[in-house]
């Protein structure tokens, strides 16, 4: 058969069409949603939720990183679901609770890191294309925004210096707030699943604390009470040190240019060094700027108490006077009320994160980029940070004298181990007394949220009808 010129043109046209759809397909991963392996997903509509995948490529957890968010997940468990089955359920959830209204202009923000730069792109094209289906499905306004096009030119800047993604730049930033010893040169060198441990052992120990106050709380008293033992402990090893007789230091001395006194006056020194610290002042006012935003601050706090307060009275009366002792127009009234009162609560809480935001930037450009987590709930962090400078420091000067400091300690900490042991165990066991009392006051709070819930979770439901 007598092939016509546009006859081959079209076979041509054809070939050439399926080459650059395997290549693209060889070149950008598509991600099956049923199978995301070791993957950190965050979606932000106002409550802002991270999703983590392990091994297996099903989900190991799902949190809450904000009130609303916490509030939205309080009475789910998603593990060992598919990120398919999870993003459907937190957009479902996210509708039930007027957080995506059909009144108003919606915008949700997708972010996914995994292994690989492309994978990650690769994903986040996936993810926003499951989120885009459901809003379409549901005839709502909602702006689907892609971390990768949507991030600052800091962030991006961060992604170029260290081939990374701008998701990774963002899982790193959540790690830092975790660990303060860790660089963010040396976070960009680990893998996303050691990353992703970190994020996850933090997140098990406070998730039974409902509410972004209380999870902040226990974890500043946790760093403040550390520090106090810290300090308690290298008190001790300093006496010890100085009780020494010569026979403890044969060995450490063995390969060293320095003496028993040298030892001895040198951990003098680092142990006064630590006690005579000098931790900065974040809190100190430090200009109109940051003084004007803290008083704005405060009083967006105090407008979004009263809202909360206000809901909590509404949805109490609505639990108790139901079904017999309130008319309909009462109902319908309380329930256009909380529906007003949901909506400014959103608005708040956006302005209270973009001030905080802020907060946080000024502060990181008075202390160094290396400053870890939140302005105002971790302080203590920064304390870490001072006594890692001196340690730091103060390990260069022993080992001038061929002398390891982290070995010195180990000597005096194995010869009285029991007495360490002592410490270490009225080190947890204040800890866990704060636990405790904090996580008595936390069920109270998920009590209220779940009554508040069913109310809530009610009023949206009507409404779309």
């Amino acid at each position: 058969m007598k092939l016509t010129k546009n006859t081959i043109m079209f076979v041509l046209v054809l070939t050439l069409g399926f080459m650059l759809v395997g290549c693209n397909k060889n070149s950008a991963p598509d991600y099956d949603l049923n199978n995301v392996k070791n993957a950190y997903i965050t979606i932000d509509i106002n409550p802002s939720i991270e999703i983590i995948t392990g091994d297996t490529g099903m989900v190991v957890q799902v949190n809450g990183l904000n009130n609303d968010a916490i509030r939205l997940l309080i009475e789910t468990n998603f593990e060992g679901k598919t990120v398919d089955e999870v993003i459907e359920a937190i957009l479902q959830l996210a509708l039930d609770f007027g957080y995506l209204n059909f009144d108003v202009e919606n915008a949700i923000l997708i972010s996914t890191v995994t292994s690989a730069n492309d994978e990650s792109e690769a994903l986040e094209r996936k993810v926003s294309q499951k989120v885009q289906d459901f809003i379409n499905q549901r005839k709502i306004r909602v702006q689907v925004l892609k971390a990768s096009f949507s991030a600052t030119e800091d962030i991006k800047a961060k992604a170029e210096e260290y081939n990374i993604s701008v998701g990774k730049v963002k899982l790193i930033t959540c790690v830092l707030a975790i660990d303060s010893s860790l660089t963010f040169e040396e976070a960009a060198k680990m893998s996303v699943r050691d990353l992703l441990r970190i994020i996850q052992e933090d997140r098990n120990e406070i998730k039974e604390f409902f509410s972004e106050e209380i999870r902040q709380e226990y974890l500043r008293l946790k760093d403040h009470i550390k520090n106090e033992y810290m300090l308690k402990i290298k008190e001790f090893i300093n006496t010890q040190i100085q009780a020494a007789s010569d026979e403890v230091f044969e060995e450490i001395l063995a390969q060293s240019s320095g003496t028993v006194q040298d030892i001895k006056d040198l951990y003098q020194e680092y142990y006064n060094a630590l006690l005579e610290a000098i931790v900065p002042d974040v809190t100190e006012e430090d200009g109109e700027e940051n003084t004007e935003i803290k008083t704005q601050l405060e009083e967006l706090k105090k407008l979004l108490e009263e809202l909360n307060k206000e809901l909590k009275e509404l949805t109490e009366e609505i639990r108790k006077r139901r079904p017999f002792d309130i008319t309909a127009q009462e109902l319908e009234d309380i329930f256009e009320r909380i529906k007003e009162i949901t909506l400014q609560r959103q608005e708040l809480t956006k302005q209270i994160n973009e001030l905080k935001a802020l907060l946080e930037k000024n502060l990181k450009d008075r202390l160094g980029e290396g400053f870890p987590g939140n302005w105002q709930d971790r302080l203590d962090r920064i304390i870490n940070e001072v006594y890692r400078e001196i340690h730091d420091d103060y390990r260069k000067r022993f080992e001038k004298i061929n002398v390891k400091l982290e070995e010195l300690e180990e000597l005096i900490m194995e010869l009285f181990r029991e007495r360490i042991k002592e410490f270490m165990d009225d080190l947890k066991r204040e800890i866990q007394n704060v636990r405790d009392q904090l996580k008595t006051d936390s069920l109270a709070v998920r009590e209220q949220i779940r009554q508040e819930n069913e109310i809530l979770k009610e009023i949206w439901r009507n409404k779309k009808k």
